[in-house]
């Protein structure tokens, strides 16, 4: 499997996991103008945008780590993107993180706090 398929690959397995999980999937790989949202999904009255990230292992660090500030502006303003373009307002909002070290799974929920990006 190349890089691009692995990612699919563990995208299409978090999907699965939110599924399970009762989360409603309203997009997956999701395309705005600032960037992309790999799943926009949906619990009660909270829509959650999930970066999946996988390492086979920690040779370039941890998933998490790869989430920097600008990566986490970029899913904020396309989650904004988002939010306008389906007229989802009066939601609240939740950015989690779903990684994997090998096939080790790890769900960080509250990935990204608005005011600590600048918004």
């Amino acid at each position: 499997m190349n890089r691009k398929e692995k990612g699919y690959f563990y995208e299409k397995k978090a999907v699965e996991f939110l599924k399970d999980q009762n989360y409603e999937i309203l997009a997956v790989n999701y395309i705005g103008q600032k960037g992309e949202i790999d799943i926009i999904s949906k619990t009660g009255r909270t829509i959650v945008f999930v970066e999946v990230k996988y390492r086979s292992n920690t040779n370039f660090g941890y998933g998490s780590e790869s989430v920097d500030m600008g990566k986490r502006r970029r899913i904020y303003q396309t989650a904004r993107e988002f939010v306008r373009e389906n007229r989802l307002y009066g939601y609240d909002t939740r950015f989690d993180l779903i990684s994997y070290l090998g096939e080790q799974q790890e769900w960080t929920k509250n990935l990204i706090w608005g005011d600590e990006i600048g918004f």
